[in-house]
């Protein structure tokens, strides 16, 4: 399905193309040093100029049209590929709570329950406010949908791996 938007997308960018060059090539006719200046116009080739000009303007909607047609199927394929990577995301989302959690563990049995259940509660809040901003992010087109839906996965593997670290470095050092 992304790929069908995919392709509807690549045709707006093909027809923006073609279109930037016919605007081109009238605002070419109509003024061969490339700038418009009034005073052409009420030049013996007016009724040329001012053909031009409605030309131009119907260039410019076809331009518009275009470029929304183009904004709407990008988003749709942000969309779809937001998915397909949340998919993959979610399901390597276990190996990177384990990272976490592992070090928790041996956290929690020095301070108790309570403090085990607060930071599990706060490693979850972050990874589904992380996911859910990446989603966002991806589907607004402000990062590329692969980047943005695996952030929550990197985060947690950042932390989880500077955790088993730390508490690594502990273990080797103490005297037990």
């Amino acid at each position: 399905m992304a790929g069908e938007y995919q392709r509807k997308v690549d045709d707006s960018e093909k027809h923006i193309g073609m279109s930037l060059e016919m605007f081109e090539q009238a605002l070419s006719v109509v003024t061969p040093a490339g700038a418009v200046s009034y005073p052409q116009l009420k030049s013996p080739n007016a009724a040329a100029a001012s053909a031009v000009a409605g030309y131009l303007d119907r260039q410019i909607t076809v331009l518009q049209s275009e470029l929304k047609n183009r904004e709407a199927n990008q988003g749709m394929v942000n969309r779809f590929m937001a998915e397909y990577h949340k998919k993959y995301a979610l399901a390597f989302a276990c190996f990177f709570f384990v990272l976490v959690g592992a070090p928790l563990g041996i956290l929690a049995r020095r301070g108790g329950f309570g403090i085990g259940a607060i930071l599990s509660l706060f490693f979850f809040v972050l990874y589904w406010i992380l996911m859910i901003a990446g989603e966002k992010m991806a589907v607004r087109g402000v990062l590329e949908p692969w980047a943005a839906i695996w952030m929550a996965d990197a985060v947690m593997a950042a932390i989880g791996l500077t955790l088993v670290i730390s508490l690594t470095g502990a273990v080797f050092n103490s005297n037990r």
